[in-house]
Order: C-alpha cells, then structure tokens, then sequence
C-alpha cells in the first residue's frame, strides 16, 4: 500500500525533557496520519542539531506528534427501541333515555 501526498495532514511535533530544558523544542510539519512511524524529519532534523549541540540526550527526553484537525470523531449512538402503539382506549358510552 503506497502513500500519497494526500495522505500527509498538518501537524505539531514536540521534543521534551523535564530534567533539562534546553531539550525542549516544538515546531509544524506535514506527516503520513495515521501511519506515524517514528518522529517527522522536521523533528529528527532538531534532535540531531541538540545532539551536536548538548551532547548525549538526558534519560526523560520524549517526543510527540499530534495532528491539527484529524478526522471528527462521530460516537456511536444507540438508537432508541420504538414505543409501540398504544392500543387504542376503549370507547365508554352512556346511555340516555329518549324523550
């Protein structure tokens, strides 16, 4: 199954360290959704230059990727049994004397 450019959605990744905030970058890229296999070249290419710049990565470095507007998520609604008819009431007549 082959991808196209079609299948690239708008999207923001992030590289994040709570240890040490000099890893913490963010930015925008195009990528394959739902297929997300591994980190966009975007955010490759910026861990790359932090690795040159900082040295080796701390322990709690993580990376994410999220998309701007993927599809609209529509739940599932159950539907309703249908009442059924009411049987109809019962007429009540009175009788009335002629005359």
């Amino acid at each position: 199954m082959g991808f196209k450019e079609a299948d690239k959605k708008p999207g923001s990744w992030q590289i994040k360290s709570a240890s040490d905030p000099r890893w913490n970058r963010e930015g925008r890229a195009e990528y394959l959704y739902p297929v997300v296999v591994g980190m966009p070249p975007e955010a490759v290419k910026a861990f790359g230059e932090m690795k040159k710049e900082f040295g080796p990565p701390p322990r709690d470095v993580k990376w994410a990727w999220k998309v701007d507007n993927p599809e609209p998520y529509v739940p599932y609604v159950k539907p309703r049994p249908q009442r059924q008819p009411e049987a109809p009431a019962p007429r009540v007549t009175t009788r009335q004397p002629l005359g």
